[in-house]
């Protein structure tokens, strides 16, 4: 979770085209990865679903990273969908168009033609690129007390297009990933995702959301699952312990020994269960 993409990347769409009833789709976009001809497209991340429209501005980011065996020379296709169900996933290819991370970390924007399944113009995908650095723990670097000394020449401002005619260019700034601090020592599993707004002051708003699982929330319950089968067997022991009774104590005794060997049953199928779900990684549930 602390390491920063070496890019990262906000798409837009415009001139999607309209169904046979000249509805509008619901489009959302797919990003599959693919790092030498001989492997197979990976999907690697997808944008959220804007209902009915043809000039779709997605909110959610892709971010790019070296861990996940990605490079410059990863090629990068982004097929654009129309949901048309979401309970049953009912989607209906619009168009796709393929191209290389070096390219986009290059050109920091694009806009590419969307290729239909038979080879159609169906509209246009625009993709902003921007890199990330690690932010500095040193948060009196980010204060006006830090500024630029007299005698050391300031940095050429950066050269970044204009959104629209009605907003001010972006600011002059470098866009910095958060660092997440010991998160790695409670929890695990991590799943991030990032979205960007326009914001009308100049910069954008960048937001990083990271769920996780405690490393914790398997522990708890098979220590708890551990001590209850030790107090069962303890009473059984016990129980065992008692000798011969009369016929009415023995009936009694041997009901309560099935009753605690039924509990043990149970509660070591849930600890096999635990076991197995920690060592996969499955559980989603106790997401952070």
């Amino acid at each position: 979770v602390n390491e920063p993409p070496f890019l990262e990347i906000s798409v837009s769409c415009d001139n999607l085209r309209c169904d046979g009833d000249g509805q509008p789709p619901s489009p959302r976009v797919s990003v599959h990865v693919i790092s030498s001809p001989q492997s197979a497209w990976i999907h690697y991340a997808q944008t959220e679903v804007i209902e009915r429209t043809s000039n779709p501005n997605f909110l959610s980011t892709v971010s790019f990273r070296k861990g996940d065996g990605l490079d410059a020379s990863t090629q990068v296709r982004l097929s654009v969908y129309d949901v048309r169900e979401r309970v049953t996933n009912t989607v209906t290819q619009l168009g796709q168009a393929t191209v290389t991370l070096g390219s986009l970390r290059e050109t920091c924007r694009s806009r590419l033609s969307l290729q239909s399944p038979l080879g159609r113009n169906v509209g246009f995908i625009t993709i902003i690129a921007w890199t990330l650095e690690p932010e500095s723990v040193d948060a009196s670097s980010h204060t006006p007390s830090n500024a630029t000394p007299h005698h050391q020449p300031a940095a050429p401002p950066t050269v970044c297009h204009r959104r629209t005619q009605s907003l001010p260019p972006r600011l002059n700034t470098k866009s910095r990933h958060p660092t997440q601090g010991h998160l790695s020592l409670l929890y695990d599993n991590p799943t991030m995702a990032t979205f960007r707004f326009h914001s009308g002051l100049g910069g954008d708003i960048a937001v990083l959301e990271v769920m996780a699982e405690s490393r914790y929330c398997f522990t708890f319950p098979q220590q708890l699952l551990r001590l209850w089968i030790s107090e069962e067997r303890r009473w059984q022991e016990e129980l065992s312990s008692l000798g011969d009774l009369s016929d009415q104590w023995h009936t009694r005794q041997m009901a309560l020994l099935n009753q605690h060997v039924t509990l043990i049953n149970i509660y070591n199928m849930a600890l096999d269960t635990l076991d197995v779900a920690a060592h996969s990684g499955t559980v989603q549930d106790s997401a952070l």
